[in-house]
């Protein structure tokens, strides 16, 4: 006799932690998706990824702005001339060549978390704060809060 378990045991457990909103069990459990995907669409300027990944309701506040914005059509707004003046005249897309490193999700329940993570930015340091809620569908941005600070 083996004590080896069954492929059927191996099964059984399986189907068991993912019908159990275990983190792993299905993309829901990567809310750094989000932060990736946008930080991603903020490198290739493309204005219909960054509003695909945002909820209706996000807040943002921004690294070198004094403002803070209160919904997707309020952040696309900041957004759009910036992206067509850019894709119109360098060459890209990635436009940024962000990195983003040092990843963190601080899990807030089953559906919400927040990332936390960093860009290089030659002489700064941005970071970034993104809190995340999962839709049924996806990972969205409920608020995204950039700042820069200069490296050490």
């Amino acid at each position: 006799m083996s004590n080896k378990p069954s492929a059927f045991a191996v099964v059984i457990v399986a189907m068991f932690f993912s019908s159990c909103g275990i983190p792993g069990a299905d993309k829901r459990s990567d809310p750094e998706s989000a932060a990736r995907e946008f930080t991603a669409a903020v490198d290739h300027q493309d204005i219909d990824r960054l509003r695909a990944i945002m909820s209706p309701e996000i807040t943002m506040f921004y690294p070198f702005l004094a403002l803070r914005s209160n919904d997707r059509d309020a952040v696309i707004d900041v957004f759009e001339g910036p992206f067509a003046r850019r894709r119109a005249s360098a060459p890209g897309p990635r436009y940024l060549n962000l990195e983003p490193t040092d990843f963190k999700t601080q899990w807030l329940g089953r559906d919400a978390a927040v990332v936390t993570y960093h860009l290089d930015r030659g002489e700064l340091m941005g970071r970034r704060t993104a809190v995340v809620r999962w839709n049924g569908d996806q990972w969205e941005i409920v608020s995204f809060h950039a700042s820069q600070v200069p490296k050490p």
